[in-house]
């Protein structure tokens, strides 16, 4: 009961004796926010914890924070999100490549400043992208539905389009994501390819990338990454018959090269293709990940909350991705919590 309680002050609605591996990405986030909320800490650590959160549950968030200020602990608030800063923070400390580079109270430090400081840099102001054209159609689901989640979903896709998916958390853009790209299956519904709309009998994630489809996960690290091995493994992971001869054997080189050209194009900061992706910050982590699907050339891209938890200027950098992609005639599915 007390947990439920919990649950209901910030925003969610599902039973609390529901087993967390039927749960995704956010709600287990708000799991963690509540053990840590009801603790009743002198210090309490938050480390982004708003990630995965909508507006109205990150107000509900912010509320408990004040009730236990009020009652005397001390807060440590992390976040890449400056509005989330200026608008909860008494103080700041700002880091950058492992330094405190500033230490004031808010009222002196201005979402601007802020910025310039993290960074080195001056404001990083979002891009005004021009309107683009959509092309051809590339994708279209019809009646698609789920045994546990979706309801005879329909969408059309063109090339040179970036679609967006919003929905509160637990709606289904997830599950929607998952389906399309086969990794759930199905109870019924069609999904067609290409401009003359084929079928696409896809029963699997290989059926998918065999359709030249690629997903980008919310949870990364769980379902993307093969944390132990290297960025070169994982950037090659979908394409491997791409650099193998006629007897199977791997062309090393040219794999690590074609690696090498990604790293390069999206600024990864890493040691070397052999560094293991699990030693990369988020943000270079989430490249890596996009880097093997622009490896795979797809046609179509679904990310699905591609900006979480990462710092401003990769932000700001798949942002601009985003853009070029579609400005080259992919067709882009775009889930996410941010406005």
């Amino acid at each position: 009961q007390e947990v439920s309680d919990w649950l209901n002050r910030l925003g969610i609605k599902f039973d609390a004796r529901e087993q967390l591996s039927r749960l995704g990405n956010a709600e287990l986030q708000v799991i963690e926010i509540v053990k840590a909320l009801r603790a009743n800490s002198e210090v309490l650590i938050l480390d982004e914890p708003t990630a995965s959160l909508n507006e109205e549950q990150v107000e509900l968030l912010f509320s408990e924070i004040g009730k236990i200020k009020n009652q005397g602990s001390a807060i440590i608030y992390v976040s890449h999100r400056m509005d989330e800063i200026s608008l909860i923070a008494d103080r700041a400390i700002v880091l950058r490549d492992g330094l405190v580079v500033a230490s004031d109270h808010m009222e002196k430090l201005n979402r601007e400043e802020l910025i310039r400081l993290m960074t080195g840099n001056p404001t990083a102001n979002a891009s005004t992208f021009e309107k683009r054209h959509p092309g051809r159609p590339a994708l279209k689901v019809e009646n698609l539905s789920t045994k546990e989640k979706l309801n005879d979903i329909n969408l059309d896709l063109y090339r040179g389009e970036v679609l967006g998916i919003a929905g509160l958390m637990g709606s289904g853009r997830t599950e929607l994501l998952r389906a399309i790209f086969g990794a759930d299956r199905r109870s019924h519904g069609d999904i067609k390819i290409g401009p003359e709309m084929c079928s696409a009998d896809i029963k699997s994630p290989v059926d998918a990338v065999n359709n030249r489809i690629g997903l980008i996960n919310e949870d990364r690290k769980q379902q993307s990454m093969l944390p132990e091995l290297s960025i070169l493994q994982n950037i090659t992971l979908a394409c491997l018959a791409r650099f193998t001869g006629k007897f199977g054997w791997l062309d090393s080189a040219r794999a690590s090269l074609d690696a090498e050209k990604q790293i390069h194009n999206l600024s990864v900061d890493c040691t070397s293709t052999g560094q293991k992706v699990n030693e990369l910050s988020g943000g270079n982590q989430q490249k890596i990940i996009i880097a093997r699907w622009l490896l795979m050339d797809c046609n179509i891209f679904l990310f699905d909350e591609p900006t979480r938890g990462i710092d401003i200027q990769t932000k700001q950098m798949i942002y601009e991705l985003l853009d070029q992609l579609a400005r080259s005639g992919k067709a882009i599915v775009v889930v996410s919590s941010e406005p």
